[in-house]
């Protein structure tokens, strides 16, 4: 439907073979798109093959692309931008047809006739209506995404000097509403850059990037023009989230997608994509686009399933992963000395632009390796970061240089070939991650391993952050915390290894024997990803074994290398490369099933027989006799494909036939069978399988539905009673208990997990039976009667204030489960073959809440709900509730049920933040952060901590507010409310409670008298108020354990920058200007915030205080010509009162914090105050004087001295301030010393290129900040 009468056309850059075989997709789109007609821009044959669609003909228009840009134009600079690289090589059309068709979107703004235009992706199709604009208000809208390219804001920075990343999501969504007068104001910008070459915007752009970026797609419109618009014209849009099923092709042919599928899809998505070279695998036929899937699964689940399977790096544990033995009698490194010369190894490192974490790297190399024991061979892809010349210093390092990044599968291979020929060429090859740090031992017992069997040709290593279920449920604070835990882990261990089909390359060991046969990584998987999977398989393929070596602990930092990328085009193209290559979907036969393993009735040391049907290659049954050594574990595989892998480390069969003829007898005590490949077997089938079964074998199917089953989401589980909970119907006679459902019921509830029953039974025999055998207290809310299931369901979770996506519903009759998942549509339901992995789930997840805390809660509900049917009038319920509630402060203490909070809570969370303990810690611990936790009791019991909101004073700005569901309905949310004083913030997805200002809610009281009021664990950490611009925000990931106040720049609640607070000459009048003074500069000076006056420097007492002098030395003073007060704004090169510098200032083309700007508002200024430039020497040391001596406490001072060095890009804005620091630096560094307390930091000492800035001469590289975290942290270490 059309919105706010306007016209416009959508836009699609294609190709004439691009639109053809998009062409199925275009009636639907313009179906969907009411604005006016779909223009499409290309060739002439473009023009040709859209005219040819008769449904289309009178709803398109055609624009020449070469009448617009000439394509050989582009081509042509591009090719000699590019000469040096492509050494006479012709330059593909494809690298510069990607550019093109984003500058033909841009400069279609000089020929648009009408406000806007439209742009959309061409393989992209609408699964509803397109609406751009805001009913409310009538904005159009810019639609976001959950993407990152920082290869885009490099050139963003370049191509328009200051601008950088200003929100966390991103602006490709696919398509883009655009206007087209800020369009032409963004290419006037970007024109006017005379630092760059060219005269038109798109000279300027390819002349912005380095020529060996241009391969990287190092430039968006999409990005450059939303940040513009956030940046120039803030108020012009409004942000909406945009959903699209990007990976559309893998699910659904386009040409068979029908309007049930749109219909179904539109329940969740905006939009989906049919991307060149995707198409439906055998794997994924019949699954979206299956009705009778699409009845019981929305969309978005369905995807989220799927996706689980093309991700590595989420936090998995394998059900029979890695309890730690910790061995105090045994000391750290206590083999690292030991004589290994036999087995020495050569350690690759790939590094790219890492200089810090490769140092540490190397450092924890020399630390714990014997000397002799090891070569490191290095081959760095083309950094620019000051890593090559750090290397090049380094003697022991064999060093290649590569002057492109090759990947690191090439790069490592080229690594293990320039030791042929040297002392090393017979080294085992270990494959290091640049951002790793070795612990002591984890060397020596990986080589332990490799070297316990011939067959061993592989071996990794566990970590805490890591792929392929490598990975260790642990988090700690700092990188010393994970090193101490190596060091306790690495130590002898019984069974440490497990045998894998599948090693992570972060950290691997291969024989050289065996690296030499399979020749290293398969290079076409450059530049990374599946490059490990295919090594790993064709180590398999050589009948060489693979060891996961569960002593061997090696620190990960996480970060990527290799060049920069579409992180999800290259995973889906090498998965796709991957399956193509083998035949088969690597992710479908690596992990093992933890729950079927621990259905093995069999202890560790037994000695028994095991036959798996449809055994992959191998996954479970390397595991299986990795835990049961003792076993013989056959299989049978019909897949030819992965047949001809697993038989040459495994006993295996092609087909059940062949096993029938070599066991002429029954043999097997266990047989292991996917259900649904049981469900597929003929009768005839299954009897000549039960001929290969001992007559007491044990049968256990592998489900793969709960297999990925998202356990983690369950709050209630609601359980039939009758061949459900138990064997056997209860009414009919006796029933069989089994003891492993009562434990599981125990566990559940230690999980903090509720149960309760939905029986057709006799209540009291019911409990009765579950009395005798002790669980009878640990259900709620039950229904045991012989009324149907489905409304009762329905009322219980609105009773309980649960959402029915949190609950499973277990029962064994599929009407039952119908039948409820009709009342209760997002429910959860599963039959009784689910509760060996709910138990598996239980024993392999860390209990919450073994004190039952939570099952009390709800027997607290229980109980209130009962008494409440007595009552007609509710008000009258509440107030003799006898409702109180206390407000608590420590929230340090509490944050691991604060944080549960955050992460489960949905009915009554406002803000939706799905905050980790690291942010909320960061919250808490500032003391601009209001953060505060609830307690409620009433009459019927206390509920605990049942809420927690986090205020930003500054930014006023809502962080949290939520509250348990537990207390739908009390009005505790709208009594916090209140006392928080009304404050307006945006309510995200839908609530089950409504805010209002000032609503009064009397029956709640307030017991002032047990609040706790202070935090004990937040006052044992060092406080530091950091001081200076927003930039410097990228220090506090590397100052871990203390209590930092930032006062940053930031934005506040009218949109405005607030800058002020952070120049001395403002924080010396917020301690001498009376209130009157301030508010009369307030009224006189209206881009001037109240904020850029407050501080806590002297209000709050603090260990170090970090200032920035460069707030005074690159930002404009200004003095009032009558009353002489001060105010700071905006930059030093082109003053405010200079009225030839108004028209930037009001277009937003100089610095003007955001501040919608006026003639008449700057003329008014420069009537009345006068430009100063930089602070006054003078008043700067008067300033920090002051600050130094009437700061509570005796601090620690730690001044921040700007860079000395030049930067060499474009930096108009921050002309002459290198001059300013070169002389005031010398000047601080003297004052400095004469005050016993203060230190000074020179960020000059930490460039060592002009990779080291990052844009700016005041933004700089994370090795930077990672230096000056460090001095910061030395000063704290020896001063506090």
């Amino acid at each position: 439907m059309q919105d706010n009468n306007v016209s416009f056309n959508l836009l699609i850059v294609v190709t004439p073979d691009d639109c053809e075989r998009l062409m199925p997709l275009y009636p639907r789109l313009a179906d969907n798109y009411s604005y006016g007609k779909i223009c499409f821009i290309g060739s002439p044959g473009v023009l040709e093959v859209a005219s040819g669609n008769e449904a289309l003909k009178e709803r398109i228009t055609w624009v020449d692309e070469n009448e617009l840009i000439k394509f050989d134009e582009v081509y042509e600079l591009m090719s000699g931008r590019m000469k040096d690289i492509l050494e006479g090589v012709p330059l593909p059309r494809k690298v510069t047809g990607w550019y093109y068709q984003q500058f033909l979107k841009m400069q279609y703004a000089q020929i648009c006739e009408d406000e806007y235009y439209m742009v959309w992706d061409g393989d992209t199709v609408p699964c509803r209506d397109i609406n751009m604009f805001s009913k409310d208000n009538g904005k159009p809208y810019l639609d976001l995404k959950h993407e990152y390219h920082p290869e885009y804001f490099d050139t963003l920075g370049i191509i328009l000097p200051g601008v950088k990343k200003v929100i966390q999501r991103s602006f490709i969504s696919e398509h883009m509403l655009i206007r087209k007068d800020i369009m032409k104001n963004l290419i006037s910008d970007i024109e006017k850059n005379d630092k760059l070459a060219g005269k038109s915007f798109w000279e300027k752009i390819i002349n912005a990037i380095p020529p060996e970026k241009i391969y990287d797609s190092a430039f968006s419109e999409f990005e450059t023009y939303g940040t513009y618009v956030a940046l120039r014209y803030p108020s012009v849009y409004m942000l909406r989230d945009w959903h699209s099923f990007r990976l559309g092709a893998l699910f659904f042919d386009m040409n068979t997608i029908c309007d049930r599928d749109f219909e179904w899809l539109a329940k969740d998505f905006d939009a989906i994509s049919f991307e060149k070279g995707q198409t439906v695998s055998d794997d994924n036929k019949n699954f979206f686009d299956n009705p009778e899937y699409q009845k019981k699964l929305s969309a978005k689940k369905m995807l989220q399933i799927a996706q689980m399977e093309y991700k590595e790096g989420y936090k998995e544990v394998w059900a029979d992963d890695l309890e730690i033995n910790e061995n105090v009698n045994v000391t750290k490194g206590g083999f690292w000395l030991s004589d290994d010369r036999e087995h020495r190894v050569l350690i690759v490192i790939v590094s790219y632009n890492n200089e810090h974490l490769l140092k540490e790297n190397i450092k924890s190399i020399r630390d714990v390796l014997n000397t002799d024991s090891y070569k490191i061979v290095v081959v760095d892809n083309a950094s620019t970061d000051g890593t090559v010349r750090w290397l090049e210093e380094q003697k022991d390092i064999l060093l290649i240089k590569n002057n492109e990044n090759k990947g690191f599968g090439p790069a490592c291979n080229q690594g293990v070939m320039a030791s042929v020929g040297t002392e090393s060429e017979n080294f085992d090859v270990f494959i290091l991650n640049d951002d790793t740090r070795l612990v002591f031992d984890a060397l020596y017992f990986l080589r332990q391993a490799l070297y316990s069997a011939e067959d061993i040709g592989a071996v990794g290593s566990v970590s805490n952050y890591a792929g392929n279920k490598q990975q260790l449920d642990i988090e700690f604070d700092s990188v010393d915390e994970y090193i101490k835990f190596g060091e306790k882990n690495n130590v002898p261990m019984s069974n440490p290894c497990i045998e894998r089909v599948r090693l992570s390359g972060f950290a691997m060991l291969i024989k050289r024997k065996v690296w030499n046969e399979v020749g290293g990584f398969d290079e076409d998987f450059a530049p990374g990803y599946f490059e490990d999977d295919a090594l790993s398989i064709e180590i398999l393929k050589r009948g060489y074994r693979l060891m996961l070596v569960r002593n061997s602990f090696i620190y990960h930092a996480g970060s990527q290398s290799f060049i920069k990328t579409d992180y999800t085009k290259l995973l889906d193209d090498h998965h796709e490369l991957f399956k193509k290559k083998y035949g088969f979907d690597i992710f479908d036969v690596c992990y093992p099933s933890g729950t079927v393993i621990s259905q093995i009735p069999f202890s560790n040391d037994a000695r028994f027989s095991l036959l798996q049907l449809g055994c992959g290659i191998g996954a479970e049954l390397k595991a299986i006799r990795s835990l049961f050594p003792n076993i013989e574990v056959v299989g049978i595989e019909n897949g030819r494909e992965l047949y001809e892998i697993v038989k040459k480390t495994e006993t295996v069969f092609e087909n059940i036939d062949e096993a029938v003829t070599f066991y002429d007898k029954p043999y097997f005590n266990v047989l292991i069978i996917e259900k649904r490949m049981l469900d597929e077997l003929s009768d005839a089938e299954k009897g000549v399988l039960s001929g290969l079964l001992l007559e007491d074998a044990v049968l256990i199917v592998k489900n793969s539905v709960y297999e990925e089953f998202p356990y983690e989401k369950i709050k209630l589980i609601i359980w039939d009673m009758d061949d459900t909970f138990w064997q056997g119907i209860l009414s009919e006679g006796e029933v069989a208990l089994p003891s492993v459902h009562v434990d599981l019921i125990k566990n559940l509830t230690d999980h903090g997990i509720i149960n309760s029953i939905s029986s057709k039974n006799n209540e009291e025999d019911v409990m009765a039976e579950l009395k005798s055998a002790g669980i009878d207290n640990l259900f709620v809310f039950n229904n045991i009667n012989w009324d149907e299931k489905g409304q009762q369901i329905e009322n219980k979770l609105k009773t309980m204030g649960l959402r029915a996506e949190n609950v499973l519903f277990i029962d064994d009759n599929p009407r039952n489960l119908e039948e409820a998942k009709f009342y209760s549509k997002e429910l959860m339901t599963a039959t009784p073959d689910i509760i060996p992995y709910l138990v598996n789930y239980c024993s392999k997840t860390k209990a919450k809440d073994p004190e039952h805390k939570r099952l009390e809660q709800y027997k607290i509900l229980e109980k209130k709900t009962d008494a409440q049917v007595k009552y007609a009038d509710s008000e009258k319920f509440l107030y003799d509730s006898d409702i109180k509630i206390t407000i608590n402060r420590d929230c340090l203490k509490e944050i691991g049920r604060i944080s549960d909070l955050v992460m489960r809570s949905n009915q009554l969370n406002f803000t939706k933040n799905r905050d980790n303990k690291e942010i909320l810690t960061k919250f808490i611990t500032n003391d601009w952060y209001d953060c505060a936790y609830i307690s409620a009791r009433d009459r019927f019991g206390d509920y605990g901590i049942i809420g927690f909101y986090c205020y930003d004073t500054r930014g006023k700005k809502m962080e949290h507010f939520l509250f348990s569901c537990r207390v739908l309905g009390m009005g505790i949310e709208q009594f916090i409310y209140n006392k928080l004083g009304c404050p307006e913030f945006e309510v995200k997805d839908q609530v089950s409670s409504k805010l209002e200002k000032d609503k009064a809610v009397l029956w709640i009281k307030e017991d002032e008298t047990s609040e706790i009021t202070s935090d004990s664990e937040k006052a044992k950490r060092v406080r530091i108020l950091m001081k200076g611009p927003c930039d410097l925000d990228s220090l506090a990931p590397y100052i871990k354990g203390g209590s930092i106040t930032s006062e940053f720049n930031y934005v506040n609640d009218k949109g405005i920058v607030v800058a002020g607070q952070n120049h001395s000459m403002h924080i010396w009048e917020s301690a001498h200007l009376s209130e009157n003074e301030i508010n009369a500069i307030l009224d006189d000076v209206p881009f001037i915030q109240k904020g850029d006056f407050e501080t806590k420097l002297f209000t709050e007492e603090y260990h170090v205080i970090c200032f920035s002098t460069m707030q005074d030395l690159g930002a404009g003073l200004y003095k009032h010509k009558k009353t002489g007060n001060y105010i700071s704004f905006s930059g030093i090169s082109r003053p405010l009162t200079d009225l030839a510098n108004a028209e930037d200032y009001m277009a937003g083309r100089l610095q003007n914090h955001s501040f919608l700007f006026d003639r008449k508002t700057i003329e008014t200024f420069a009537e009345s105050w006068e430009f100063v430039g930089v602070t006054p020497i003078d008043l700067l040391l008067r300033n920090l004087d002051y600050m130094y001596e009437n700061a509570k406490g005796k601090p620690v001072f730690i001044l921040l001295l700007g860079s000395e060095i030049d930067y060499e890009g474009d930096d108009p804005w921050y002309d002459g301030i290198v001059e300013n620091y070169r002389f005031y630096n010398p000047i601080l560094r003297e004052f400095a010393e004469d005050h016993d307390r203060m230190r000074v930091i020179n960020i000059s000492d930490f460039i060592k290129s002009q990779s080291d800035f990052n844009g700016c001469i005041n933004h700089f590289s994370r090795n930077v900040y990672y230096n000056i975290a460090g001095e910061i942290c030395r000063y704290i270490n020896e001063l506090v």
